[in-house]
């Protein structure tokens, strides 16, 4: 089978060029990267002002006794 490209049929040529990932993979990549860092980041701080709560709720409750 032969195939032939020439300037009429060729999506170069014609204007009919498709972009298929406009986003490179490895930004999406790095993005989604940055977005869990930032959640971790997130849950971490949480976890820290929770157990802070938690210390402080405890010695209260050891002063009072």
């Amino acid at each position: 089978m032969k195939v032939h490209i020439t300037g009429s049929s060729h999506p170069f040529f014609t204007g009919e060029e498709r972009v298929l990932d406009i986003e490179g993979r490895v930004d999406k990549f790095k993005a989604r990267a940055e977005a869990a860092a930032k959640a971790k980041e997130a849950r971490m701080a949480a976890a820290k002002k929770t157990s802070a709560r938690a210390e402080k709720k405890a010695e209260k409750e050891k002063a009072t006794e």
